[in-house]
């Protein structure tokens, strides 16, 4: 009878309290297309799907934020309230606080403009005595910081635009794919815009450096940080990065 009832407990504490859980990890994901974007609330893009990837090689649950400004992802990162963070790039600052992982080359920097705009704007040289828009947070080529240009910051590229709109900036600097997103966006829509926009032909390109996956150092999935590098180095030398990359562009 004793060793019936044991086992009768032994089975009642077993099915209420498993083994172990799941270890989980937060992303904190913005608007970004083709890297991070939501479809109604579901989170899709090029690093979802990425980051879904290690989470399922490396057996954690993963789990997202609503879309939050890419700065503020910065901040939660920092203390701890997020693990992932990605589509950045390095900075002393920033290595005090994540860990990182490249997985690309960056992309030049392009410039919207009204269309009015086009004809006057040729060169680098043209964009000097301009009201520039930036975007908090996101890092940029010497360019921007070599020069004494007049700048405009804005909390997102949705932001920048509408600011572009109202004539407070002349022209918005994005990275490569975030503008041609922007650009086809606004060729799908069935209005036509009172104020036109259209990319410059030239670019800002980065002289070095690599877009990075970042990891929370006050993440639990820290003590992990050589398994998710090998998993990261992996993908990016068999090309799961780009083919993800050009994947979302086209979808989108």
């Amino acid at each position: 009878m004793k060793v019936v009832l044991s086992l009768l407990v032994f089975y009642v504490v077993f099915q209420h309290y498993p083994a172990q859980a799941q270890q989980e990890a937060r992303l904190c994901m913005d608007n970004y297309p083709p890297f991070t974007y939501f479809i109604g609330d579901k989170p899709a893009g090029a690093m979802v799907d990425a980051l879904e990837i290690i989470a399922e090689e490396m057996q954690f649950k993963l789990k997202y934020t609503p879309n939050t400004p890419f700065i503020r992802c910065m901040r939660m990162a920092e203390a701890g309230l997020v693990d992932f963070v990605v589509s950045l790039l390095r900075t002393p600052e920033r290595l005090n606080y994540l860990a990182m992982f490249p997985y690309s080359t960056p992309e030049p920097s392009r410039f919207i403009v009204q269309t009015q705009m086009l004809g006057n704007l040729k060169e680098e040289k043209d964009i000097l005595p301009l009201r520039v828009g930036l975007i908090k947070g996101f890092l940029y080529p010497k360019f921007f910081s070599g020069n004494d240009l007049h700048i405009e910051s804005s909390s997102t590229p949705e932001a920048g635009i509408r600011k572009l709109r109202a004539n407070q900036i002349d022209v918005l600097a994005l990275n490569e794919t975030v503008a041609l997103h922007i650009l086809q966006h606004e060729k799908n829509k069935h209005e036509t815009p009172e104020k036109p926009i259209a990319l410059l032909d030239f670019f800002i390109s980065w002289e070095e450096d690599s877009n990075v996956i970042g990891l929370s150092k006050k993440s639990k999935l820290i003590t992990r940080e050589e398994e998710i590098a090998g998993i990261i180095e992996t993908m990016r030398i068999d090309g799961t990065f780009t083919k993800l990359i050009e994947l979302h562009k086209k979808n989108q």
